[in-house]
């Protein structure tokens, strides 16, 4: 995988998605993402509230993350109502640049 670096868009998707307790994919009656880089403020995008969330098919969804500092990045899919679950993951943004803009 290449290197992430401060100006990319990341994108994150809800893999391998929400599902009922027969396995079968299943659309949360809310779906939120969190994300934060690491010693930085959080974000909150919910499904049907902020168009970064987007529906890509029954319970499957993805957000593009801007990128705009180098470090750990953490983030959590959850769902909530018609399926319970949550799946968190992290990506690390690299800079060579030496910060300089």
């Amino acid at each position: 995988m290449a290197d992430i670096n401060p100006g990319d868009v990341v994108r994150v998707a809800t893999t391998p998605g929400f599902t009922d307790a027969s396995g079968t994919l299943t659309d949360p009656t809310i779906v939120r993402l969190k994300w934060r880089v690491a010693g930085g403020a959080g974000t909150t995008w919910v499904f049907g509230t902020d168009a970064q969330v987007v529906k890509d098919s029954v319970g499957l969804y993805h957000a593009d993350i801007p990128i705009a500092t180098p470090g750990l990045h953490y983030f959590r899919w959850e769902g909530t109502g018609a399926v319970t679950a949550a799946e968190e993951s992290t990506f690390n943004v690299v800079t060579s640049f030496g910060g300089a803009t």
